[in-house]
């Protein structure tokens, strides 16, 4: 009786802990809490385990305890991900927390100079079907053709959401373009500011609402899988991109010369061999822990939501294996995610990992089994351009945004 009260106890205070940080976090643009949901969560989890452990061993047993917590957890995440009862677990800080593990863990993004070089960049390169160029020229071809794309010149607003360290948005500011980039990482937001960029840092889908400037082009490199989750109800899903969507027509300015939205976007590939078998919902779970809020939506739902009055498909362009090929050259770039834990800053920051963040396992698991360029075929050091039985299709849309 006394454990059950306990228990009670537990997690009303737990709710109400949640209850008021997302209270705080709903008038906070720009995403800085003193305690994360995801902390609460965990701490709650070990003393449930150790209240469990207790009861039924009489004493604290660590073995118990940890057996205890992997049970709740398991629980929890079956719960999560089957029947979308959503309450203490943030998606958001998740995602933000990958990328902290990003820029202190794997060597080939430390270096975030404002320069092109070669894996210095979160997102794909463009070989244009020349394979033996180098990566750095990948990463050049495609700034060159987003900006053909975009149809921009000196002078115009660009609105960059996910702008990750500012590559992209360097590259634009060096060509006489105004940028404004949008990032949920604190350690991308300094980043960016060291590159000069003007960065907004927060959630995406609650700034661009309120943003009042007009745009002549808004690019999204990579973002918008985080901007609904497979946790919610696939109805949601759909509707949390096309909300996204939405806002982003209303920040283009219609009478611009380019008034074009480019996003390249993962998509799930139904026809892969790998579908919706064990394997694939392992590396799938894996991910989205990693990742947090993810969802891979099909080519049809991306493409009716970007199929209106108000907007047309002009481009489509697949770079799978582009996207592939450019980490697979060498394992310290960062789609193979060989984290390092070699200096002192480093193991601090993995010390305060472990002791604040439920996913920790994950992101070792993450890294060990290379979960990110399975999607894409795996890590074959050949190019496989050929290859279209990948669990995920990468594609280019740019998009012409037209007058209501």
């Amino acid at each position: 009786m006394r454990m059950l009260v306990y228990v009670v106890f537990l997690l009303c205070l737990s709710i109400w802990l949640v209850w008021r940080i997302n209270s705080k976090k709903s008038q906070l643009v720009r995403y800085i809490l003193p305690i994360q949901n995801n902390t609460i969560f965990y701490y709650l989890l070990i003393a449930l385990a150790i209240l469990i452990s207790a009861y039924l061993f009489h004493y604290i047993n660590l073995i118990s305890v940890i057996a205890c917590y992997l049970i709740l957890f398991t629980a929890h995440e079956i719960q999560w991900y089957a029947f979308y009862t959503q309450l203490f677990k943030d998606e958001l800080e998740s995602t933000a927390t990958f990328y902290g593990w990003c820029n202190y863990f794997n060597d080939a993004i430390t270096n975030i100079s404002a320069t092109i070089d070669d894996g210095y960049d979160f997102s794909e390169g463009i070989f244009h079907g020349d394979f033996g160029i180098s990566n750095r020229q990948a990463m050049q071809n495609k700034y060159d053709l987003y900006y053909d794309y975009l149809k921009l010149k000196p002078g115009m607003k660009v609105l960059d959401i996910g702008c990750g360290n500012g590559h992209w948005g360097y590259y634009l500011m060096q060509r006489g373009i105004q940028v404004t980039g949008i990032v949920i990482s604190k350690d991308n937001y300094e980043a960016c500011k060291n590159k000069g960029l003007k960065v907004i840092l927060g959630d995406a889908r609650i700034i661009i609402k309120n943003i009042q400037e007009r745009f002549d082009a808004i690019s999204a490199i990579g973002p918008i899988e985080h901007f609904s989750s497979v946790s919610q109800p696939p109805r949601l899903r759909v509707k949390a991109l096309q909300d996204y969507f939405a806002d982003v027509i209303n920040l283009i300015d219609v009478n611009s010369a380019s008034k074009m939205y480019l996003n390249s976007i993962m998509t799930t590939n139904g026809k892969s061999s790998k579908y919706r078998t064990l394997e694939y919902y392992f590396h799938f779970y894996v991910i989205a822990s990693v990742f947090g809020s993810g969802y891979y939506p099909s080519e049809n739902e991306i493409e009716n939501i970007y199929t209106s009055k108000q907007s047309t498909i002009t481009i489509k362009k697949d770079y799978t294996e582009d996207y592939r090929y450019i980490f697979v050259r060498n394992k310290k770039y960062l789609g193979n995610f060989h984290w390092q834990f070699n200096t002192p800053k480093r193991i601090l920051y993995l010390i305060k990992a472990l002791l604040t963040d439920p996913y920790w396992p994950h992101r070792l698991l993450f890294g060990h089994t290379g979960s990110w360029l399975w999607q894409f075929g795996g890590n074959q050091k050949q190019p496989m351009p050929e290859n279209k039985d990948t669990p995920i299709r990468a594609y280019i849309y740019v998009v012409e945004i037209n007058s209501p």
